[in-house]
This record gives structure tokens, C-alpha cells and sequence, in this order.
């Protein structure tokens, strides 16, 4: 197939000829006057935390190394097909989760949401399938058939689901005070949230359940949060999987660079200004305060506030690396655990992945039943002796967005993501895009060949189907997202991530603070969550609470 390594949205010019679209809304000139605030990077997160700040009054200057903004919210295209990089479903518990009604109010609607339709996912296992509904109650009678001597624990499991997430919002709030009182809080009023945090999956899901197989069901999507039962914490186990059983699923109507797109106008509508191919090379101190940043051209952008949307270990190890004061941290930052690497294919067909049986949901396979003691990742390195990932997430956008018949990449996509072993492309991290060894795309070719295969054996046909085919490894992300190792998920969903001062907003410069993911846990939802606390930080009050409000009114609750 002569795969090259794959170009993510905005990210580079397309090669086959289509135009960009004339609604652009960030430029790579210089900008012009003084700020109020200047936002590193433009994931989710760092966009909407200026959004909320640009609707506060703020002036706020918002710089991406690339030149799109969006982080991995990005979509790309080629030939006749497009596809999105880092989101393909959402959770919208509109009762528990603020999140969408803060984006509906900041947005003023533009932002829409297409809910799947009877079910969010099929997991499969060796001779084992379901599908996942919408609901608690739907989805415990399909367990309860499938398991019957455990109807009792899941029962009981799902509301120990329940209890976590109506915790949510009182565990990560506490991390607006001061650090002492954020452990003194943690330990008394909040000990119950912290326990859900500090405990895994597994542990939590042993009180309640026998059967691993069971267990390893109920696990069946952690690749949406980076982390299995063993390891991941069961606060951020019961966020993902609640979110979707209290509402459903669902997918932007335009796909996921519509984040970038409505929250970047209402920046820029409210004097704010996204400058793209400005990347960061330090910050600018005055004693223990932030003054500013330093571009990699050498150009100085002065400014009193400053918000790192990049992550814990590209904020520390990188930006504050050289910072009097920071030595502690830095330190402690080399030391926290990353998320696992993952590979993503993106695929064009020439038919429908309907026709062969995929619906609007994801599809998860799983080649065997793991249990604790399993690694959760594929070793690439030889694919004839391990031929079979972990587990890998397959999905259509294509399916969902009503809106893609009106636009010109309207073909029908794939992506099929797993997680591998760390430093599978480690060898060729000195080398640069498209000037790659053979061996790496003779590798990449042979990972393709063998997804291709799995996905054959439960969709007979679609191979055949395949028109084009694109891998995306570490060194993809590293190359157009800039992300620590090219690994998307950031801090891993361990409960080590909830004992480290630095998934905290604030840091050790005044005035510099973090939003993202690492703040809460992998997501969109989250990381507009994040952005609620670095807002109600330097605007000293509940702007996430008000956004909230004003959204539930809109959308009739």
C-alpha cells in the first residue's frame, strides 16, 4: 500500500487539491497590542478556557505550534474521505454532566450534537458479544442474562457507578483551594470522593463481582480513558462509563474540528486573537511570577497571565525546566507515569462499513479474555509471533454526521485504534516525517495488514472494500501535536495521578496555570471541566457554574 506517515487536520496542506475553508477565524501573523491573557496551545481545553475568559472581558492571545488550531480536535482529509484524529463519541448525561450546556451557552447553539441511535457500543469477545445501551437499566438486564449468578454485585455495581460520579464535581473542586486544604478536605469532607479516586477499578469492581470475564466486560472501553481495570482509577472508570449509560451517545454534526471552529470565533468575536505557528520555547519570569512567554523565533510576548493547555509533562519538563523555583516540580513531573502509546488507522471504503454489519456505534474487539494479570498492549515488533492486539476500537463517523452529504469529503471512513507496547517506534525518533527508515513503513504496512485482517474476521467483506489506508503512530503524534512522546492521553488514569501536587491548576510561578486533561481525566468533557477551574481561578468565581445555568435554560432544562 506504500503507507506514509499520516497527516492530521489543519495540519498540513492537502494533497488533493481541495480548497480550505474561507471561514478562517486564526492567523499565523503577529499580533497586535497587549493581552490579557495568553493561552499555550488550543486543545479543547485551552479553547474554551478562552472563550470563557474572551465572554468574561479578558484580551486574550492564544498561540498553536501548528498552523490550525485545535489539538486533537482536528480533522483531516484525503482523496474523498475525512477524518477525525483524537474524538469519535461523547457522552452527554445532561442531567449530571455541565459540560454541553456550557458549551450550548458559550457557542449560542452552534455547537450540535447527533445522538447514536439503540445502543453506544458492541463488545466483542471469543464467543461473546453484546451491545451496550443507553441506560442503566437496559444494559443490567443484558448482564444479568449474559451473567446470571451475578445480578446482585452488578446491580450493586452500577450504583457504586452512580455514587462516584455524583462526586465528580465536589473531588475535582477541591482543587481550587490551596493545596493543605485541598489534603485536609480530601481527608475529612471529601474522603469518600478520594477513596473512589485512590482506588482502581478492580479493587472496586471485587467487592462486588466473581467472574473476571465479567470484569473484563465492564472494562471493555478503557481504551476511552487510557488505562485498564488493574491500573486506572475507579473514579475516572465511573466518569466514562456512567456518562454513557445515563444519556447515550453522541457525535458533533460536523465532526470534531467544530470545537476549534465555534469556541476560536467566539474568542476572536470578543477582541481575542489565535495566532498559529508560534511555538513556545520557555516562559518569562520575574522572580517567582510569570511575565510572559518566549517564542522558538526569539520573539518575547509579555503578559501577567499566562495558561499552559500542553500538559503536565510538556508544561514542566519543557517550559519551567529552567525556572528558578520549579526544580521541585520538574522533578517530581520526570517521575509520574504517561499514558500508553496507541497507534490509529485511518481508513477509506468504497461502501458503506454499514453494509457490512457496523452500526452507529463503536465496535470493540477483544482477540481474548484478559484478565489483571495481562499487559494491555500489543508488541509490534514481531507481528507473526504476536499477531493479535490487546483489544482495538473500531468506528465510523461517517455513519453518524448528517451533515457529511453536504460536504465534498463525503466517502465513507474507518479508524481502528490499539494500544502498543511503549517505545515500539522509539528507533526511529531521531528521524523526521516522511524521511523515515524502510523498515518503519515496512512495519507500519505489515500493522495494516494485520488490522485489516481482524476487522475482516468480524466484518467478512469490508476488506475488500478498503480504497485507502493511512497508519498513525507515536511519531505521527509527536510530529504534528506535539504531545510528551506522542502520547494523546497525557497523565496516566492511575490513582498516582490524583497524589501529585501537579494535576493541579496552579503551579509554582504566580500567575501561570494549566487546563487539560492531566487537570481531570482524558476527554472532552473533562477538559471543559478543566477549563471551569482555571477560569473560576483567575476570574475568582463560579464562571463554570454561570455558563451552566444559562446553557440549561437554553437547551429547556
Amino acid at each position: 500500500m506504500g503507507i506514509q506517515g499520516v497527516s492530521f487536520p489543519g495540519m498540513s496542506e492537502s494533497n488533493d487539491g481541495q480548497q480550505r475553508p474561507k471561514e478562517k477565524f486564526y492567523s499565523s501573523k503577529p499580533q497586535v497590542g497587549e493581552f490579557d491573557v495568553v493561552i499555550i496551545g488550543s486543545g479543547a481545553s485551552a479553547l474554551t478556557s478562552g472563550a470563557m475568559l474572551s465572554k468574561a472581558g479578558k484580551r486574550v492571545l492564544l498561540l498553536e505550534q501548528h498552523f490550525a488550531p485545535g489539538g486533537y480536535t482536528h480533522m483531516f482529509r484525503r482523496k474523498n474521505y475525512e477524518w477525525d484524529v483524537g474524538l469519535h463519541y461523547l457522552g452527554k448525561a445532561v442531567e449530571t454532566s455541565p459540560w454541553y450546556h456550557q458549551l450550548t451557552a458559550l457557542t449560542d447553539n452552534r455547537i450540535v450534537l447527533e445522538p447514536f441511535d439503540t445502543y453506544t457500543d458492541e463488545l466483542h469477545f471469543p464467543d461473546f458479544h453484546i451491545r451496550m445501551p443507553h441506560r442503566y437499566d437496559d444494559y443490567y438486564r443484558i448482564l444479568a442474562d449474559a451473567f446470571p449468578d451475578e445480578a446482585a454485585g452488578i446491580k450493586e455495581y452500577f450504583e457504586e457507578i452512580k455514587r462516584a460520579r455524583r462526586s465528580l464535581q465536589f473531588f475535582y473542586g477541591m482543587n481550587l483551594l490551596p493545596e493543605g486544604l485541598t489534603r485536609l478536605a480530601r481527608n475529612t469532607v471529601g474522603r469518600k470522593a478520594a477513596d473512589y479516586a485512590l482506588s482502581t477499578t478492580e479493587e472496586v469492581m471485587c467487592r462486588h463481582l466473581k467472574s473476571d470475564r465479567l470484569k473484563a466486560v465492564l472494562d471493555a472501553q478503557w481504551g476511552n480513558i487510557g488505562a485498564p481495570r488493574q491500573h486506572c482509577s475507579f473514579m475516572i472508570h465511573s466518569a466514562m462509563l456512567g456518562n454513557f449509560l445515563e444519556g447515550g451517545a453522541e457525535y458533533p454534526v460536523g465532526g470534531s474540528e467544530i470545537f476549534a471552529r465555534e469556541l476560536g470565533r467566539v474568542i476572536t468575536d470578543n477582541g481575542g486573537y489565535i495566532r498559529t505557528k508560534a511555538r513556545v520555547a520557555g516562559l518569562i519570569a520575574e522572580g517567582r511570577r510569570v511575565a510572559g512567554v518566549k517564542l522558538d523565533s526569539g520573539e518575547d510576548i509579555p503578559c501577567r497571565t499566562v495558561i499552559s493547555g500542553i500538559g503536565v509533562f510538556n508544561t514542566y519538563l519543557k517550559l519551567l525546566r529552567n525556572v528558578s523555583g520549579c526544580e521541585s516540580a520538574v522533578s517530581e513531573a520526570a517521575g509520574l507515569r504517561s499514558g500508553y502509546e496507541y497507534i490509529n488507522l485511518f481508513m477509506g471504503f468504497k461502501q458503506s462499513p454499514a453494509d457490512f454489519g457496523l452500526g452507529q456505534g463503536n465496535c470493540w474487539i477483544h482477540p481474548q479474555w484478559d484478565t489483571v494479570n495481562d499487559a494491555p498492549t500489543w508488541n509490534v515488533e514481531n507481528i507473526e509471533k504476536n499477531p493479535n492486539p490487546r483489544s482495538m476500537f473500531f468506528s465510523s463517523s461517517s455513519l453518524r454526521d448528517p451533515s457529511l452529504q453536504n460536504r465534498s469529503h463525503n466517502g465513507f471512513n474507518g479508524q481502528i485504534v490499539s494500544a502498543v507496547d511503549f517505545g515500539s517506534f522509539s528507533r526511529w525518533e531521531n528521524s523526521t516525517w516522511k524521511h523515515r527508515e524502510t523498515q518503519y513503513y515496512d512495519l507500519k504496512d505489515a500493522i495494516t495488514e494485520r488490522l485489516m485482517t481482524i476487522l475482516d474476521n468480524k466484518y467478512p467483506g469490508i476488506k475488500q472494500s478498503l480504497d485507502y489506508a493511512e497508519l498513525g503512530t507515536t511519531l505521527t503524534y509527536d510530529h504534528f501535536c506535539s504531545s510528551y512522546r506522542g502520547i494523546p492521553y497525557g497523565l496516566s488514569s492511575t490513582p498516582e495521578r490524583f497524589k501529585t501536587r501537579l494535576s493541579r491548576p496552579t503551579t509554582p510561578l504566580k500567575n501561570l496555570y494549566l487546563c487539560g486533561q492531566d487537570m481531570v481525566m482524558p476527554g472532552v468533557p473533562a477538559a471543559v471541566g478543566s477549563a471551569n477551574l482555571c477560569c473560576a481561578l483567575i476570574l475568582r468565581k463560579n464562571i463554570g457554574g454561570y455558563w451552566t445555568k444559562k446553557g440549561r435554560r437554553m437547551n429547556g432544562f
